[in-house]
């Protein structure tokens, strides 16, 4: 048995289906650092295998961060209620500008949601006190609802965000392709604050 860090992953081969998301397969080259190799091939979606999950999302980062091409980043938040109301709480204009921020200082003023292939979203987010704002948008490439959706935001960074179902809670899984901007330590605050804000708020919704 090998720990993530005694892997890496020299190769990832992704199929999709022309018109189903569940023909999507993912096949991973993996080699150990003592020289064996093998592959791994995983369905649409989260594997059931928490342990996996974890460790194929940190592989990949950590091939992401060697090549330093838009490091990826994963962050996560368990949230303790139904898929129904994850699932609305994450795509419903009227509740994400509850909760898409990062700071108390900050808040979302507007939000539109075309959720479709195809589709554009929107949020203007802005400092409560008026010095700064933008516009944080994307592109939906995927949509699978109460399960996965996947976009391409405005600079061409990909996201990746998974909703896993278990007894009495979701595991919210983002996966993000940074910017050179900011150092990643503070994306990934960033946008894990706001991930526990959509928890706080979500959960207040049951």
């Amino acid at each position: 048995m090998y720990s993530e860090d005694h892997l890496v992953i020299n190769d990832i081969y992704r199929y999709e289906g022309d018109s189903d998301p569940g023909d999507e397969a993912t096949v991973y080259a993996i080699q150990s650092t003592s020289g064996i190799k093998g592959i791994l091939v995983t369905g649409y979606g989260m594997s059931g295998n928490e342990d996996t999950n974890h460790i194929l999302m940190k592989l990949e980062q950590k091939k992401n961060n060697t090549l330093n091409v838009n490091p990826t980043i994963v962050i996560q938040a368990e949230v303790n209620a139904p898929i129904d109301i994850v699932w609305d709480s994450y795509i419903n204009p009227i509740h994400i500008m509850k909760w898409n921020h990062a700071s108390e200082d900050w808040h979302t003023t507007k939000s539109v949601n075309d959720l479709r292939v195809g589709g554009k979203f929107e949020s203007r987010m802005e400092a409560k006190d008026g010095s700064f704002g933008f516009d944080f948008w994307g592109i939906y490439s995927l949509v699978e609802p109460n399960k996965h959706i996947k976009y391409t935001l405005g600079d061409d960074r990909k996201a990746n965000i998974q909703f896993e179902s278990k007894a009495n809670s979701v595991l919210v899984t983002v996966i993000f392709e940074s910017e050179s901007t900011n150092p990643i330590e503070m994306q990934e605050m960033g946008w894990q604050a706001i991930l526990d804000n959509f928890k706080k708020y979500t959960e207040g919704q049951k």
